[in-house]
């Protein structure tokens, strides 16, 4: 009998102390035993649970499922799935995703549930999913915004050149105007496009965040209006990040906005900035480096957002407005992420919104990069530019415009096609895309260097020199005329 009650104490010690939350349940679904890490997770007191129902701390949506897998554990066991999922509520209200495994005791009757909460990894997986989705989007986004861009590079290029033939008098004059003026509008909705997807050049120099909220300051409070009252909370030792100062001031823009359209009837805006150490748990949950990063946060009483909408917020072209584009918060998500930096959303439904951004510390100045030197080529002379451009839109555009500038102009569509246009043709200029079928631009200027020492190269991208790196386009060293490898 001594060995049986020593048994018994050693399982009562396992199950007080086990880190994992252990519950009795009866066949009448009410709650026999529970353990510390059962009364800690739900935030119960003993008395409290025992007697009470199971599924009094099951989400609604998960009752009617559970209360089926109870019944079938005991009229037919093995219909009855031993592990699963469900949602847990606690006594504050907060919803938990717990992994329970359930087991049906020699009674036939009751059964010990092992809860374990899963919460933290499945909020990271949500982000990993999204942040992949995301990708995903950026990258099939770019190519879009690429192949679009060249057709509106026609658009205002042929646009511009009527301009430049009628005379502002004539009425047609307005209608090539409004063309050239929409087109343009629409190449900077493609820039946001290109940004979000990473494919847009930035030159980025220290930045100190106050600076560029300070010199807004007058903007944004006249953006919000009368019926919306502004804080700013700027920590005035706030450190420097590496940043292109246009695209810190298109996110604050976009986040202000934002707040402000969430606020139709008033409220109350905070904009803050803030120095931060993130350390290894955190980072590791946002998919960023550790370290020192400055914090910037804007925050509303607006109606805020749920839970679903919050998983689309930073999709492009996703809008909850009448007249939103949809690509405000994309176009944030894109230059934070560019920038190694990340962006956390808290919102609960007429609740209001906080949205915090954080981008690493400038660790040292930034040096912009050299740009290449620029050959003032005249017009007129009779000279013969050969262009490539596999891009028909791009090729017609460029033969009125050279053609207009007095020059000559032969065509190609891929390297094997110039070669040959220049045994033909006395070119004197070659006026190269960099990606085209066959070579690349420099491999294509380094063979034509060979037939014609003396020719002039100019290069022609809609690529940014990361992207062209990536893709193994790389620019190579000229020394005294000969290409070297």
């Amino acid at each position: 009998m001594d060995e049986e009650v020593k048994e018994l104490m050693k399982y009562k010690l396992l199950f007080e102390k086990s880190p994992d939350p252990i519950v009795l349940v009866g066949g009448n679904g009410e709650i026999k035993m529970a353990n510390p890490a059962f009364l800690s997770l739900v935030g119960e007191k003993a008395d409290v649970v025992i007697g009470k129902s199971f599924l009094d701390y099951v989400v609604s949506e998960d009752k009617d499922q559970l209360s089926q897998y109870h019944k079938k554990r005991r009229t037919d066991p093995r219909t009855a799935p031993l592990r699963y999922e469900f949602g847990l509520l606690t006594k504050k209200g907060e919803k938990k995703i717990i992994d329970r495994t359930v087991i049906l005791l020699p009674d036939g009757e009751t059964t010990l549930s092992i809860l374990r909460d899963i919460t933290p990894y499945k909020q990271l997986e949500i982000q990993l999913i999204q942040a992949q989705k995301m990708e995903a989007i950026g990258r099939l986004v770019g190519t879009i915004a690429h192949d679009f861009n060249n057709v509106l590079q026609a658009i205002i290029g042929y646009s511009q050149l009527l301009l430049s033939k009628i005379n502002k008098n004539d009425p047609r004059w307005n209608y090539v105007y409004q063309i050239n003026t929409i087109s343009n509008e629409a190449a900077n909705l493609v820039k946001q496009l290109l940004l979000f997807s990473r494919k847009q050049p930035i030159e980025t120099i220290p930045v100190n965040i106050n600076q560029v909220i300070d010199n807004m300051k007058e903007m944004i409070v006249r953006i919000i209006g009368e019926n919306i009252e502004c804080k700013f909370s700027l920590d005035r030792k706030l450190r420097e990040v590496e940043a292109d100062i246009t695209q810190i001031e298109q996110i604050i823009m976009n986040l202000i906005t934002n707040a402000k359209e969430a606020m139709p009837g008033g409220g109350r805006l905070i904009v803050e900035t803030k120095n931060l150490k993130i350390d290894k748990a955190f980072a590791s949950m946002r998919g960023i480096e550790p370290g020192d990063y400055v914090m910037l946060g804007v925050a509303d009483t607006g109606k805020g957002m749920d839970e679903k909408i919050k998983q689309h917020c930073f999709e492009p072209f996703f809008t909850t407005k009448k007249d939103g584009t949809g690509l405000g918060l994309s176009t944030v998500y894109g230059i934070v992420n560019r920038m190694k930096g990340c962006v956390r959303v808290y919102s609960e439904l007429y609740k209001g919104t906080i949205i915090k951004i954080y981008l690493p510390q400038a660790k040292t100045a930034v040096l912009s990069s050299a740009k290449p030197e620029i050959t003032d080529i005249s017009p007129g002379g009779g000279k013969t530019v050969l262009v490539v451009e596999d891009s028909k839109e791009i090729r017609e555009f460029l033969k009125e415009m050279l053609e207009t500038l007095g020059y000559s102009a032969v065509f190609a569509k891929n390297g094997a096609e110039a070669l040959e246009q220049a045994k033909k043709y006395p070119v004197d200029v070659l006026l190269t895309d960099i990606v085209i079928p066959g070579m690349n631009g420099y491999e294509l200027a380094r063979h034509l260097y060979a037939l014609r020492p003396e020719i002039k190269v100019v290069y022609m991208s809609g690529y940014p020199k990361g992207v062209l790196t990536e893709m193994n386009v790389n620019y190579p060293a000229l020394t005294d005329g000969a290409w070297s490898e």
